[in-house]
């Protein structure tokens, strides 16, 4: 993507490439091709997770293109794609603002449009909070940390030439292709393959408290633990605090050391 004249905080890297908001819209114009692709986009919200708490500030939204024929498949843990071959992350930034996704404009350079002649452009709301609940957003390259669940907020995107866009409306809260209700990151993302399984290695009773030492965590996962009286366990959400795995592998979680918690199991935090 060409980039745009430094305008103070209004400009975002992504992925070495830019994503413009309106407030760059002049800077936009006098640097993309009349042959660049365009869309915009603007969520009219609001959006939530599937908690039902809102989307956070600064939580981030992919733009995504599916092949002709090819629904689009979603994401696994990591923030890579269930189906590559047919779908492609070309956009990912931390764009909301007040509870949607504020108003962008995504720039295609012509070179890059052959890649996607046909098929259909979406943008994904995505949940990439961590045990804190803040977003943990993207690497210092640009790339996905993590996605723990993901909902469509738009589909059939309308792609336009840069030379006939125009500015999307702050007051209206919309775009040519915005929807009329707001999205639900509600979809699980999936397991990678070769995702390790965790497992307790230490066990030990202290203070009234259950403290197990795990391994085999991922730093794209949060942790809980199920407990029950029986193998069969059936309590969730029995960690006193969650946690997020590390590049380590190993993590502690904690839990009341009641009778009806005779055994233990580490799960992904729903």
């Amino acid at each position: 993507m060409r980039m745009g004249e430094q305008i103070g905080a209004c400009q975002m890297k992504v992925l070495s490439r830019a994503v413009f908001s309106v407030c760059v819209f002049a800077a936009f114009l006098s640097n993309a091709s009349i042959s660049d692709r365009v869309i915009q986009f603007a969520g009219t919200g609001p959006d939530f997770y599937a908690d039902g708490s809102a989307v956070v500030d600064g939580e981030c939204y992919a733009l995504v293109w599916s092949a002709a024929g090819s629904a689009f498949a979603g994401f696994n843990a990591d923030g890579s794609l269930v189906s590559p071959d047919v779908n492609k992350l070309v956009y990912v930034a931390p764009l909301a603002k007040n509870g949607r996704c504020r108003n962008t404009l995504f720039q295609i350079p012509v070179e890059d449009c052959p890649a996607y002649e046909g098929g259909e452009w979406s943008v994904c709301l995505l949940d990439t909070r961590k045990a804190s609940g803040t977003p943990a957003g993207l690497s210092e390259n640009g790339t996905l940390r993590r996605i723990n669940r993901w909902g469509v907020s738009a589909t059939n995107l309308k792609v336009s030439e840069a030379a006939s866009a125009s500015p999307v409306s702050f007051r209206s809260g919309r775009s040519l292709s915005a929807t009329d209700i707001g999205t639900t990151a509600a979809t699980r993302s999936l397991l990678p393959t070769g995702a390790p399984t965790p497992s307790i290695v230490d066990f030990r009773i202290e203070n009234g408290e259950a403290v197990l030492k795990v391994e085999g965590t991922v730093s794209y996962l949060t942790y809980d633990l199920e407990t029950g009286e029986t193998p069969a366990l059936g309590t969730d959400n029995a960690a006193k605090t969650r946690e997020d795995g590390l590049a380590s592998g190993r993590i502690t979680l904690k839990a009341d050391a009641g009778k009806k918690c005779g055994f233990f199991r580490v799960v992904r935090a729903d």
